[in-house]
């Protein structure tokens, strides 16, 4: 059993040995941060995108019983005023504990925070086309596939491309039913 938590510094610092090499911090931050991975820097980031006009929220994926740190989740780009929507962005899950279920569990805790404590209509991600394990992931939680963003990050002198998957509040209802 897992619960969600807002993310500490430790928490955060402890990210970088999730992230071994340039490859995996692309993955996780896209052009947002530049690797190596720098706790310190990811943590300012969030900082200064807590208070902004639509904010982000910064989670850890507590194991309850273990009491130990197993994922990462962030909620951005939070428009409860006008449009009612979010991003999910960040989802990094402890590499041993990885095709065991513990991203579908964090995807869900964060969807029931954003429909029911932020009364959300719609919560979108965005993830590489290559990456076949979180599409899984996403795809079983519920998302649809609603585009592809062609060519739009360049790494390593090729661009990639990313898939924009999004929820909506009566799907997520249906689903969670």
């Amino acid at each position: 059993m897992i619960k969600l938590i807002r993310a500490s510094k430790q928490d955060i610092k402890n990210l970088s040995n999730w992230l071994p090499d340039d490859d995996a911090v692309f993955q996780w931050t896209g052009d947002i941060l530049s690797a190596p991975f720098n706790s310190d820097e990811y943590f300012q980031y969030i900082q200064q995108h807590s208070n902004a006009p639509k904010p982000v929220i910064s989670f850890s994926a507590l194991e309850i019983k273990s009491n130990e740190v197993i994922g990462h989740i962030d909620l951005d780009y939070i428009d409860k005023a006008k449009n009612h929507n979010a991003t999910i962005i960040r989802v990094l899950v402890k590499p041993e504990l990885r095709n065991q279920g513990v991203g579908k569990k964090m995807l869900n805790l964060v969807l029931d925070f954003a429909f029911n404590a932020l009364n959300l209509y719609r919560v979108e991600l965005k993830v590489f086309d290559f990456n076949k394990q979180a599409i899984n992931c996403y795809e079983q939680s519920g998302f649809s596939h609603e585009g592809t963003l062609r060519k739009v990050l360049r790494y390593k002198n090729k661009y990639r491309n990313l898939l924009i998957m999004s929820m909506l509040r009566p799907e997520y209802k249906n689903s969670s039913s």
